[in-house]
């Protein structure tokens, strides 16, 4: 599953659908397997800048069927909420998630960003290593 809340992906970037042009999607901001194109996803988001950070959680299959769920109940996120929305997904999912701070309003992307590579470097001590 690709979940982007309040993204504007719509699977079509270099895969010759709609033209090929940007349109906005429809509610749920996720994509089932196969439909999406993981790469065509990244070169998206390459579109606009390479500050592009990729982190790979392994994580047990009940918390990961747990994400799924809450991403089903919960859906999309307005504008400029997707990693606030993002960060409420993992945070109720448990496990190594369960520590991520909870904005008070918004959560930037870079923060977010941040927390992940806290939790999976806890020992870089607030440097950004080489996790791309």
């Amino acid at each position: 599953m690709l979940y982007d809340p309040a993204g504007s992906y719509t699977g079509c970037k270099n895969n010759q659908c709609e033209d090929g042009s940007y349109t906005l999607r429809g509610s749920g901001d996720f994509f089932q397997y196969p439909d999406f194109n993981w790469d065509d996803y990244l070169s998206y988001q390459l579109w606009d800048g390479d500050d592009i950070v990729i982190i790979e959680f392994v994580i047990p299959r009940e918390q990961a069927e747990h994400i799924t769920k809450l991403i089903y109940e919960l859906g999309g996120a307005n504008a400029l909420f997707c990693a606030t929305r993002i960060t409420h997904v993992l945070k109720l999912s448990g496990g190594v998630f369960s520590n991520l701070d909870t904005p008070i309003y918004i959560r930037s992307p870079w923060e977010l960003k941040k927390q992940l590579l806290d939790i999976y470097f806890p020992e870089r001590g607030g440097i950004i290593s080489g996790a791309y």
